[in-house]
């Protein structure tokens, strides 16, 4: 009998009918986001799961989510634990878990409330209208580690039997470009310190460490983040590779994906090079 698995992540590991209901999305078949992706099948997670010969129980997706949050959709609620369980309440043999990138994004929970995003908790009425974010706060990145915490802990409680995958996070590159164009510190706290976060509290919980950044690789994306049909055929092949000890398909990525950080500024906010850092933050540098 085949293995169960269960995605944990933001609006990158969405689709609209698999994901849990109500759960916001990004990727629907009737508006591809012009990333080509047109059916679930061509997401990254169903290609993973596809070659690993798991089949999906849930998919606890969330556009838009971060990991930290006073409440759901935040990654570190209980109520989004528990959409990794089956319909009947059944536990996945594994969950894999991707997500941080919009707590990367947008700097902290406080910064993603006071900017009135819509993946806020419900609760929230601390909008500002006209909000600008800065660079993350004193402690932001201290907080972001006790929110993964959280999260893995919850995880282990409703599906203490699973296996847990944390993926860390990787650059994203506009398509075309011969160079990488991801903001590698977009709000002042580099990429990478997120990543080292990620590794550590997975293994403090005795998770398992799916280290996709480590290859040292871009994927294809539209906007940075989220990947078009190729990224995701490259995201699944890093998840794959990563989770079963092997190496990327060399034929998948092309010498210049080579991840480079290609500007050592301490902060894109403010910089005349990067697409965006509102609230509608983008993590391309044009420069």
């Amino acid at each position: 009998m085949a293995k169960t698995i269960s995605i944990f992540g933001d609006s990158i590991s969405t689709f609209k009918g698999v994901t849990a209901e109500g759960n916001r999305i990004y990727y629907d078949s009737a508006d591809t986001n012009r990333t080509g992706v047109s059916s679930v099948e061509d997401t990254w997670w169903a290609r993973l799961a596809k070659r690993l010969g798991h089949q999906l129980l849930a998919n606890a997706s969330y556009s838009g989510s971060m990991v930290d949050g006073r409440a759901f959709p935040a990654g570190r609620s209980i109520e989004r634990a528990r959409q990794v369980l089956g319909p009947d309440g059944s536990q996945p043999d594994e969950i894999v878990v991707f997500i941080g990138i919009n707590d990367y994004g947008w700097g902290g929970a406080a910064f993603q409330e006071r900017g009135g995003s819509e993946a806020c908790p419900t609760l929230f009425e601390n909008v500002e209208e006209g909000f600008v974010p800065g660079d993350a706060p004193a402690g932001e990145l201290q907080r972001f580690a006790d929110a993964y915490d959280e999260m893995l802990e919850n995880l282990r409680s409703v599906a203490p039997e699973a296996d847990i995958w944390c993926m860390t996070l990787l650059p994203g590159r506009a398509p075309g470009s011969p160079h990488s164009t991801f903001c590698y510190s977009l709000r002042g706290i580099p990429l990478e310190e997120y990543n080292k976060v990620i590794k550590c509290v997975a293994i403090a919980n005795g998770c398992k460490v799916a280290d996709v950044a480590g290859f040292g690789l871009d994927y294809v994306s539209t906007d940075g983040t989220h990947p078009n049909l190729l990224g995701m055929e490259q995201l699944a092949d890093l998840a794959f590779a990563s989770m079963t000890g092997g190496k990327p398909d060399a034929e998948l990525f092309a010498e210049e994906l080579a991840s480079e950080r290609m500007c050592l500024e301490p902060t894109c906010v403010g910089c005349q090079h990067a697409a965006s850092t509102g609230v509608k933050w983008s993590c391309v540098c044009l420069k």
